[in-house]
């Protein structure tokens, strides 16, 4: 080995194992990708098998997602308004226990 192979410095010399790690990997497995959306690992894993998920990949025999898709996803399902909450058409479904007779079922 050459001397200019070797840095001036040699307290850092081979470089440790900190220094050599590589960086995160965006890819996340179903339980992180879940925690990341704060769902359950099951409803995850449903909505993946229905399609109503966020887009996954699939390396080989791992599901994985990317950070990128997981925050798409959660952005597009932002709302300003939450959705209905119960029956909205009150008069109508008391109509539908109403007989004939104007007597309820």
């Amino acid at each position: 080995m050459m001397s200019a192979d070797i840095p001036p410095d040699k307290t850092n010399w081979p470089p440790d194992k900190m220094s050599q790690q590589r960086c995160p990997s965006p890819y996340l497995d179903i339980e992180e990708a879940a925690d990341r959306l704060k769902l359950s690992f099951h409803t995850l894993n449903k909505w993946r098998h229905e399609g109503r998920g966020p887009v996954f990949r699939d390396h080989g025999r791992r599901i994985v997602y990317h950070v990128d898709d997981l925050d798409h996803w959660s952005e597009s399902h932002k709302r300003q308004k939450a959705r209905p909450y119960g029956n909205q058409d009150s008069d109508e479904s008391s109509a539908s226990l109403t007989n004939e007779r104007g007597e309820n079922d």
